[in-house]
């Protein structure tokens, strides 16, 4: 029987947002603690720990899984990971108040 298409809503540290925003890095490593699917779609929420009280930068994106890759297929990823193909929908950047914009550059 098919199961339903899920939403996963994630973090995601900027260099790896960054990369995946840009198209450079088409998969993602995750604990595979979710039953991650192909088809299901990844919420992925910027966030640097180094800025604000939340860490989250206003920076969103939607991705859909299309392979998902997991330790018995691949002895070479850690037990406990899985490796999930990635393709970007959507793209979301939120523009940030002064005091953030000085934030997130390390000037308080």
């Amino acid at each position: 029987m098919p199961t339903k298409d899920m939403m996963h809503e994630l973090k995601a540290r900027p260099s790896q947002f960054q990369a995946i925003w840009d198209g450079v890095r088409p998969f993602d490593l995750r604990r595979d603690d979710r039953d991650f699917q192909i088809n299901d779609t990844l919420r992925l929420r910027e966030w640097d720990p180094l800025i604000s009280d939340v860490g989250y930068t206003g920076r969103v994106m939607l991705v859909m899984i299309t392979y998902v890759l997991k330790h018995a297929e691949a002895p070479g990823i850690e037990k406990g990971f899985v490796v999930l193909g990635v393709k970007a929908l959507s793209r979301q950047a939120k523009m940030l108040a002064p005091t953030e914009q000085l934030q997130l550059h390390g000037i308080s």
